[in-house]
């Protein structure tokens, strides 16, 4: 027999009342203060609520009446005895020891750490393959005129070496045997100086002070390489998604077209402030210093104008996914290591 204290409420008035609870041969029995039976029934049609923490314990009966109680150990051995709530039991036992407590906290915060430097990158290299190109192109066109109305203004090269620039990146285009979506845009950066950035439609951004650093069409075959690197690996979507978190990137991967119309609005203003990650970086400066390579241009021209940007301007104003690229040292440090592998000559 198990046998305990608890306070009925029959589920018709709000008053509680002070009661005895005995359980005998699957038989519940409640008994009011001067012993008199006023509920029996088989024990199994009463629902134990899950415990939690050092709150009352609930057994609930068919109909709205139940018993609160804080006689912890003859509930447990009750719903234990009936297997009932195994799992909740066992989690109740956990809680109540710092131990287990602990153990778990670090289990947490080891697979926080996991999905948001693991998970969310791996999910978004996914889901970003799954956008479809009528949004990237929607993505694109309303960056460039956000950069056109805040940073940029129309390009003032001269002809010749305009149209030196875009047979250039023509050229690249072809050898690379890509889609035509790419398209150069040449323009004035102000503020933001020598760059070159690539849009997720394939847009490719190229700024007149850029165009004046340039002195062979090598240096620029290496930069229009790391650009379109950015586009073919969906560089610039991935760290939308990274950046905005989980909500986009499930409903990307749910193809929920409602919440990504929603946020599609606000994507371009997300895309500048996203910036690349420096393992996006590095990944661009690979694929450049190997097309160099392999054209037989060596990775001479690509690291000469690296280092003509830095000392162009190493201190100019930049807008933040812009100015996330490694340090120099670093940049060029991985350039010569590819350019040193015997396997890539």
């Amino acid at each position: 027999m198990i046998e305990f204290r608890g306070t009925y409420f029959d589920g018709k008035m709000s008053m509680g009342h002070s009661v005895a609870v005995r359980v005998t041969e699957g038989v519940l029995s409640v008994y009011d203060i001067e012993n008199r039976k006023i509920v029996e029934l088989p024990v199994h049609w009463t629902t134990f609520d899950p415990p939690l923490g050092r709150t009352h314990r609930t057994i609930t009966f068919p109909g709205g009446g139940k018993i609160l109680t804080y006689n912890f150990d003859a509930f447990d051995r009750l719903q234990h005895t009936l297997g009932k709530n195994s799992w909740t039991f066992l989690l109740c036992r956990l809680e109540s020891h710092w131990t287990s407590v602990l153990i778990g906290l670090t289990v947490l915060i080891v697979c926080v750490f996991f999905f948001t430097f693991c998970g969310i990158p791996w999910g978004a290299k996914i889901a970003a393959s799954f956008i479809p190109f009528q949004l990237k192109e929607s993505i694109s066109t309303q960056t460039l005129n956000l950069l056109d109305k805040q940073f940029l203004s129309p390009s003032t090269l001269e002809r010749e070496k305009a149209e030196c620039i875009q047979r250039c990146f023509t050229a690249v285009i072809e050898d690379m045997a890509l889609s035509g979506a790419y398209r150069l845009e040449l323009r004035k950066g102000n503020r933001l100086s020598a760059n070159a950035f690539a849009l997720p439609s394939g847009i490719i951004v190229f700024t007149d002070e850029l165009a004046g650093l340039v002195e062979s069409d090598e240096e620029a075959a290496g930069i229009f390489a790391h650009e379109i690197c950015h586009v073919e690996h969906h560089h610039g979507v991935r760290s939308v998604i990274q950046n905005t978190g989980i909500f986009l990137l499930l409903a990307i991967l749910a193809g929920d077209v409602a919440s990504i119309t929603s946020v599609s609005a606000s994507l371009p203003t997300i895309f500048i402030e996203a910036g690349y990650s420096r393992r996006f970086e590095n990944e661009a400066d690979e694929a450049a210093a190997r097309y160099l390579l392999r054209k037989g241009y060596g990775i001479g021209p690509y690291r000469d104008i690296l280092m003509r940007i830095r000392e162009q301007s190493p201190h100019k104003a930049r807008i933040s996914w812009l100015s996330s690229h490694p340090a120099l040292a670093d940049r060029l440090s991985r350039i010569d290591a590819i350019g040193n592998d015997p396997d890539v000559q």
